[in-house]
C-alpha cells in the first residue's frame, strides 16, 4: 500500500500559536475598551441624576425663600440630600429698584465640584 506524498508539515487544520496569541490580545483590548465606555457612561448618567436633583432642590429652596419660610442665606439639605449645599444672594437691579434673588446648589460630582443656579426677579 502506498501513502500519498505529504510534506513534512502536512495538511493539518487549526491555528498557530501566533494566531491564538493575536486573537487573545485583540479580544483583551476590545473588552477593556468596552468596559471603559460602560464606566464612562455610568459616570455621565450619575452626573445627570445629580444635576436633576440639584435643580429640583434649587427650585425648592428658591420657593421657600420667596415665600418667607427660609430666612437663612446658606446651608445644607437634610437626608437623603446631605451632600448638596445651597447659598442665596440678592442683588439690586440698576434703575428699576427690583431685586434679583439667586439660589445656587453645589455638590461634589464624579470629577469636580459642580453647581447649578436659579434666579427670580422680585419687586
Amino acid at each position: 500500500m502506498r501513502f500519498p506524498n505529504r510534506s513534512v508539515r502536512g495538511n493539518q487544520g487549526g491555528f498557530t500559536l501566533i494566531e491564538v496569541i493575536a486573537a487573545i490580545t485583540l479580544l483583551g483590548l476590545t473588552v477593556s475598551l468596552l468596559l471603559g465606555g460602560v464606566s464612562q457612561g455610568l459616570n455621565v448618567q450619575h452626573d445627570a441624576e445629580d444635576t436633576s436633583i440639584a435643580l429640583w432642590l434649587c427650585q425648592y429652596k428658591l420657593e421657600e425663600i420667596v415665600s418667607g419660610i427660609e430666612s437663612m442665606s446658606s446651608g445644607r439639605f437634610d437626608t437623603p440630600w446631605e451632600r448638596f449645599s445651597w447659598e442665596s444672594r440678592k442683588a439690586e437691579l440698576e434703575l428699576t429698584g427690583w431685586k434679583r434673588l439667586v439660589v445656587t446648589v453645589s455638590w461634589q460630582g464624579a470629577a469636580a465640584r459642580r453647581q447649578t443656579s436659579l434666579s427670580v426677579i422680585e419687586e
